[in-house]
C-alpha cells in the first residue's frame, strides 16, 4: 500500500493478479465506505473522495481467506 498515509490516492499493489475477489474499505467504526469488485486486476487505486480524514481498514477477501490492512488518510 503506497502511500500510506495518503492524502488524495492510495494503491493497493497485491503482488500477483487477483481473478476474483472483494475489497472493502471500512472506517473505524466499523462503517463500509467504499467496495471494489476485483477482477483479473494486480492493483487498485483507492481515491480520497468524501472521506474524512483518520484511520481505515482495507478487508480482501479471495475465496474464504480475508486480510485486514490498516491505512491512513491525512
Amino acid at each position: 500500500i503506497y502511500p500510506n498515509p495518503f492524502r488524495e490516492q492510495t494503491t493497493i499493489d497485491f503482488g500477483r493478479v487477483i481473478i476474483d475477489g472483494d475489497l472493502k474499505v471500512i472506517d473505524i467504526l466499523g462503517n463500509v465506505v467504499d467496495v471494489y469488485e476485483l477482477k483479473n486486476q494486480r492493483e487498485l487505486v483507492i481515491e480520497k473522495g468524501t472521506k474524512s480524514k483518520g484511520v481505515y481498514f482495507v478487508e480482501l477477501k479471495i475465496n474464504n481467506d480475508k486480510i485486514f490492512k490498516k491505512i491512513t488518510l491525512q
